[in-house]
């Protein structure tokens, strides 16, 4: 990574779609982040829609911040679909030392 901003230029030209999966404090801020860079953010958390859109994001973000079952669930489906399709995603494992569930959630 010698060049840093030739990356960035990289990645402006064709606006990557992210899928977040993030807790509620978080999201405003991920999305803000993700736009300034200038990817294209979308909050997709509901088990019923996650696979079809994962399948259509370049990347994914998840954030064990909000983790109720039906999230968690959410969260492994997408992280499937990304790593079957060689895509990257990113695991933000918020407290995940301090938490036993959270800890066996990281873990697998």
């Amino acid at each position: 990574m010698d060049d840093t901003g030739h990356y960035l230029l990289q990645m402006r030209a064709t606006p990557p779609l992210v899928h977040n999966i993030t807790n509620f404090v978080a999201m405003n801020i991920m999305a803000n982040v993700q736009l300034a860079a200038g990817a294209s953010p979308a909050m997709v958390h509901a088990r019923e829609e996650v696979a079809e859109f994962a399948a259509l994001a370049q990347a994914l973000t998840v954030n064990i911040g909000t983790l109720d079952p039906a999230w968690a669930e959410a969260m492994e489906m997408a992280a499937g679909v990304m790593t079957a399709a060689g895509r990257p995603w990113v695991l933000d494992p918020v407290c995940s030392a301090t938490i036993w569930v959270r800890a066996a959630r990281q873990s697998g």
